[in-house]
């Protein structure tokens, strides 16, 4: 069964207990050794099993611990990320973001430059013996 938020608490319940079960049973050990190596009664251990609702959510770490599943726990309650704004603030507070800096511009040709040939220097010099 999937967990739904129509589905009853009983429901939910009877679906954890359900999971631990198939949980223990694949790691080959019984109702009474895993309480033992969860240090909680059988009883307790039952009523979890059963869907009762009568344990604790410490009694219920300690089964997950005991079964050795207990970072499952980060799929049901992932920790907050903080947001992007949240980045941003953190961020601009280290160290000032880097200012834009403008390119150096070319200077422009001087109208009476020349690149030492005779030719001006914006204009292309002419090739021998040949159109241009």
């Amino acid at each position: 069964m999937k967990f739904s938020v129509l589905l009853s608490n009983e429901e939910i319940l009877a679906e954890l207990g359900h999971r631990l079960a198939v949980a223990r049973i694949r790691s080959r050990i019984t109702q009474k050794e895993l309480a033992a190596k969860a240090g909680i009664s059988a009883s307790t251990y039952r009523r979890l099993e059963n869907g009762a609702g009568l344990g604790s959510v410490e009694a219920f770490v300690a089964v997950l611990r005991a079964l050795r599943i207990v970072d499952r726990l980060e799929i049901v309650l992932p920790p907050d990320r903080p947001s992007p704004r949240e980045i941003f603030e953190q961020e601009s507070r280290r160290k000032p973001l880097p200012r834009r800096v403008r390119k150096a511009r070319e200077p422009k040709a001087d109208a009476n430059a020349t690149w030492g040939d005779g030719v001006p220097a914006g204009r292309p010099a002419k090739r021998k013996g040949g159109a241009e």
